[in-house]
């Protein structure tokens, strides 16, 4: 419940400035929050959307909607029968749809190895990628969210119900196609497109990640609506590449989080799952089992304009391969964000993953960002990703933000 409301690229980049791009991530940050409450972006957004402040956490966990008789008088203005029982009937009168649209232009490091991939060495992608992203309380403590992809290839990325304020204001429920990280920082949270680090990892045959949807329900809560946030989720775990499960297993996710000062988090996640695999060698398909385990922690601090933000994780799968062997990983993500003035943001960010069992999971890479807010709902970037195990493979990007 909610109780208080906080190389030779660079040359390159500098003339694409004029360029258009944008974030492909899942997009959560929406306008129609701001117009149904009737405040700035930035009351929920820290200087920059998609990161949220404290207030726009607070919002986001008691269901997109305000406390007391300030949610009361925003229902009345937006619902078509306010107050009568056929409120719990009516659509809103203003819909909860938003449109981010998501152009962008990358330089490649190497034009050469581009081409031979079927790339270009400048990369222009226009319209890109399309969001619409829906979200609110439907009538006093129900919600939705949902986030889907228009283009360049239609998908349902999120889709959740949400009830909330539930047992003395301590548990929220939620159902659907849940992000598992999405009380953290998730990846559509980011200021930058540089999205390596534990939530991105996926282990040999096993396709189960920390930023993939996850179909299943959670519980969380603040209890009292303190400093504690708690969360337990009961999910699918593998899926085909259709959202579908592949086992009849169901894996476990657990995350509880301390705010310090209503302003510094620190958080400690683990996932637990089992996933029945297959692998074909030879045109005979063996069946196999991987348990696997991943734990972690996660730090966010706010020192007045600079945020750094710390994640690590290990893991630990069975075996994800089939052929006995288990795997142990790391990875780690590191950032400081630097806001400049209200509306230009700089942030330097590092991502290390790695494993003595399986090479293919090693791999280290760094960013530089700089933001420019133009308006609330628009911002133009510009970002040079380093892949330091992989030089040929680093890229310049020019990022355009739009939400609708």
């Amino acid at each position: 419940m909610v109780q208080y409301l906080r190389k030779p690229l660079p040359a390159l980049l500098l003339c694409a400035v004029v360029g258009l791009s944008a974030v492909p991530q899942p997009a959560q940050s929406i306008p129609p929050f701001a117009r149904r409450v009737g405040v700035s972006c930035r009351t929920c957004h820290q200087d920059a959307f998609p990161r949220l402040n404290p207030f726009g956490r607070r919002f986001k966990e008691n269901g997109y909607q305000l406390t007391g008789t300030a949610e009361a008088g925003i229902r009345a203005r937006h619902t078509i029968q306010p107050g009568t029982l056929a409120e719990r009937l009516e659509v809103p009168a203003t819909l909860p749809i938003g449109l981010r649209v998501a152009p962008r232009v990358e330089f490649a490091q190497s034009a050469e190895l581009a081409r031979s991939e079927g790339g270009n060495a400048v990369d222009v992608r226009v319209p890109g990628s399309i969001f619409l992203v829906g979200g609110g309380p439907i009538f006093r403590d129900v919600s939705f969210m949902a986030s889907m992809s228009l283009a360049p290839t239609p998908d349902v990325h999120h889709l959740t119900i949400g009830f909330h304020n539930l047992l003395w204001d301590a548990v929220n429920v939620r159902v659907g196609r849940l992000l598992l990280t999405d009380f953290a920082r998730p990846v559509h949270r980011y200021l930058t497109r540089h999205a390596d680090g534990p939530g991105q990892v996926h282990v040999g045959s096993n396709p189960v990640s920390l930023e993939g949807v996850h179909a299943g329900i959670d519980i969380y809560g603040r209890p009292g609506g303190g400093p504690l946030l708690y969360r337990l989720a009961l999910v699918n775990g593998a899926q085909s590449g259709d959202g579908m499960d592949i086992d009849d297993f169901k894996d476990v996710y657990a995350r509880v989080a301390w705010t310090f000062d209503d302003r510094h988090t620190l958080g400690m996640f683990s996932y637990v799952g089992s996933s029945a695999l297959e692998v074909a060698t030879g045109g005979i398909r063996a069946l196999f089992d991987d348990l696997h385990v991943t734990g972690g922690l996660d730090l966010e601090l706010a020192l007045g304009p600079v945020t750094p933000y710390l994640q690590a994780a290990v893991g630990h799968h069975a075996d994800p391969n089939g052929d006995g062997a288990s795997v142990l990983w790391f990875s780690g993500r590191a950032e400081v964000a630097w806001s400049i003035t209200p509306d230009l943001l700089a942030l330097v960010g590092y991502a290390q993953t790695g494993s003595a069992d399986d090479s293919a999971l090693d791999a280290q890479s760094a960013v530089a960002h700089l933001t420019w807010l133009i308006l609330t709902n628009l911002k133009l970037g510009v970002e040079y990703q380093l892949k330091i195990d992989d030089i040929d493979r680093s890229r310049g990007v020019v990022l355009l933000d739009l939400a609708l």
